[in-house]
This record gives C-alpha cells, structure tokens and sequence, in this order.
C-alpha cells in the first residue's frame, strides 16, 4: 500500500492486513485508530497536506475519508 505522511510524520497510516488501515502515533509507536471502512483489499493511503485528513483507497472501488 502506498502511503504519504502527515506533516512532521506525527502519525503514520499502516496496512495491518488487506482490509484494516492502522493510523499509528510515530513517536510512542502505538495504533492511535484501526480504520476498517473497506470490504476489498486497501491498495492506497494519503494524507491531506494540512494533516488533519487522510484518504484509503481499496479494490472494493471505494474511497474512505477519515480525520
């Protein structure tokens, strides 16, 4: 899965497996959220420039936009 990061890298959007997207904290390292809004396979992840969005893309031809 392609992935931009969130300004400064605070948080970082990680495939945990084909159908779950886990927003991570990049300084404690800990899964801030699971995001399972998809039926197919996440092939696609990026974050808005200010940060404060982030959009996942999947196979099931759908798009999820998460803040």
């Amino acid at each position: 899965m392609a992935n931009e990061d969130a300004p400064k890298a605070a948080r970082r959007a990680l495939q945990q497996d084909h159908l779950v997207v886990a927003l991570v904290d990049v300084a404690s390292g800990t899964v801030v959220r699971l995001l399972t809004h998809h039926t197919g396979h996440v092939v696609c992840a990026a974050f808005h420039p200010a940060g404060k969005l982030l959009a996942t893309g999947s196979n099931d031809k759908t798009v999820a936009l998460v803040d």
